[in-house]
């Protein structure tokens, strides 16, 4: 039981670092990706690397690109000798659209009043456009295309579209990294806590271990004092009874000697007599 809850944490733990790092990559693409768009996209004079960004607005060249796509096109200065079946961006001289950035394919190179020009046609149509293209107003050549990238861009500049991308995984980040904090901080509140328990029990171990010492050294004390109250109190110590019989004894032979003796010298006067 314990051992599948460490692995669901574990697993937690694991999934809520992917999502950390998913969120932080998205957020910083949003970034990226925002400052780009917004330096660059519809933008003459701005340019990333070289190359321009343009928003498609219509599907005149369907086959190509589409509309709502993005464009990456490589800025020129001095558009001359193109090919036909390059695709160019250019800026309107057409009464119609006069002004407006295209970008269509070129047909064949022709001259407007001696200067080299461009028949453009869009894909879709096959129509050729109302007017040559001078070569003076193609301001880039084709590269490719970032397909829908477009209609994200335009979602992106509204206000539903800053909440959604660019406000929500901040706040997402926001709270994940509030989270991670609170987990820091629990964890380390937890292993303080683990290290003032550990410590107190030790300590009461240490106390407990004392005490201990303390009433085996009175207990000695107290033994020894009653010893020493046993030894005062005792009398000395009483001979023997087979010792006093030894001493009696031992007297009642020597008497009866002493008498033998007297005996003895009573008869030996009798006879020098």
């Amino acid at each position: 039981m314990a051992g599948s809850k460490q692995t669901l944490k574990k697993t937690a733990d694991i999934a809520l670092r992917v999502v950390t790092i998913l969120v932080v990559l998205f957020a910083v693409a949003m970034v990226i990706f925002t400052l780009v768009t917004v330096n660059t996209v519809g933008r003459e004079n701005a340019t990333l690397f070289g190359s321009r960004l343009y928003i498609v607005e219509t599907n005149s060249m369907q086959g190509v690109f589409s509309a709502g796509d993005i464009i990456v096109v490589r800025a020129v200065d001095g558009a001359e000798g193109l090919e036909p079946g390059t695709v160019i961006t250019y800026t309107s001289s057409a009464a119609e659209s006069y002004g407006d950035t295209i970008t269509h394919c070129i047909r064949e190179q022709t001259q407007v009043d001696g200067k080299p020009a461009y028949i453009t046609y869009g894909v879709a149509s096959g129509s050729d456009d109302p007017v040559p293209v001078l070569a003076e107003n193609v301001v880039g050549i084709y590269q490719f295309r970032l397909p829908g990238a477009g209609y994200f861009f335009s979602f992106m500049r509204t206000p539903w579209g800053y909440v959604l991308i660019v406000l929500l995984p901040f706040l997402i980040l926001l709270g994940l990294s509030g989270a991670n904090l609170y987990k820091l901080v629990r964890a380390y509140k937890k292993e303080k806590a683990a290290e003032t328990a550990a410590a107190q029990t030790a300590l009461e171990e240490e106390r407990a271990r004392a005490a201990a010492d303390r009433a085996e050294a009175e207990r000695l004390r107290e033994e020894l004092r009653l010893l020493k109250e046993q030894q005062g109190n005792e009398p000395p110590d009483e001979l023997p009874v087979e010792t006093t019989e030894n001493a009696a004894e031992t007297a009642s032979n020597e008497e009866t000697a002493d008498k033998t003796e007297q005996a003895d010298a009573a008869d030996e006067s009798d006879g020098e007599t």
